[in-house]
């Protein structure tokens, strides 16, 4: 940089262009980026509707499993063993359920 570019303004004109293009090439990354993201929120909101359509359509339908099953069902909860139980007991009260059953607890 001489004392003539320093009088003319080169020097400042060449840092200008530099910042110019370094920042625009920032702004134009930033501005893919926030497309992308707009991309990635329609696809977003066309997932959730269509989730939500999927949600009335069920809604919509009889449940499967009603009358007699459901109390078989809660019959047969019932009848589970306790959490504190020892967790192969069931299986050493049917032996042919599998051949090398463990020995039983008590």
């Amino acid at each position: 940089m001489g004392i003539l570019d320093q009088i003319t303004g080169k020097a400042i004109a060449q840092q200008v262009t530099e910042y110019s293009e370094i920042y625009g090439e920032i702004l134009i990354g930033l501005h893919r980026d926030v497309e992308h993201l707009r991309d990635d929120v329609d696809r977003a909101q066309q997932a959730l509707a269509r989730a939500e359509q999927k949600i009335e359509r069920l809604d919509q339908q009889p449940p499967a499993w009603t009358g007699s099953t459901t109390r078989c069902a809660a019959r047969s909860s019932r009848r589970l063993p306790s959490s504190r139980a020892w967790p192969g007991a069931w299986r050493a009260r049917r032996p042919n359920w599998f051949p090398f059953a463990p020995p039983s607890p008590d």
